[in-house]
């Protein structure tokens, strides 16, 4: 179950990655301010070029899901609405 929730997840963010990198062209996460703080002379060489660098940008998204309990909430928010 946890592989899946973490699948879930992961595809869900790649998904978003993709539409900002190719629909957007939106640095959202700040991939080109880690670059600044990190590698400061090879921001200076794609920062000219940033939103074409971003929408062919490679990302690994990594996640690791734990599922703490399973079960039902007796008092849920969704009941009150539905009142």
């Amino acid at each position: 179950m946890n592989k899946r929730y973490a699948k879930d997840i992961k595809d869900k963010i790649e998904g978003s990655l993709k539409t900002l990198q190719t629909k957007y062209r939106s640095d959202i996460f700040g991939f080109g301010d880690e670059i600044h703080r990190t590698d400061p002379k090879a921001w200076k060489r794609l920062e000219g070029n940033w939103d074409q660098e971003f929408a062919n940008l490679d990302v690994n998204v990594t996640v690791t899901a734990k599922i703490r309990n399973l079960g039902t909430i007796s008092d849920s928010f969704q009941k009150e609405i539905e009142e």
